[in-house]
């Protein structure tokens, strides 16, 4: 979950508007997210990560933070 964690915040920093949360409050919400999580749930949400950043890098989008065309 820290690695998970970690690219998350490497990932929101590369927006130059800067990272929508702070290292410490995400370190928060991960560390409710494994608390409250069974071992295959994380196993889980880990690979879906990985491929929705692989889908996204590929086509030239970052993933975090999402960007909206709208208001």
């Amino acid at each position: 979950m820290a690695e998970l964690a970690a690219s998350a915040l490497d990932l929101a920093g590369t927006d130059p508007t800067g990272p929508v949360l702070t290292g410490q409050a995400l370190a928060d919400i991960w560390a409710a997210v494994d608390a409250s999580t069974a071992v295959n749930t994380k196993k889980v949400y880990s690979s879906d990560w990985a491929r929705f950043t692989t889908w996204t890098t590929q086509r030239g989008f970052c993933p975090l933070p999402a960007v909206t065309d709208g208001p």
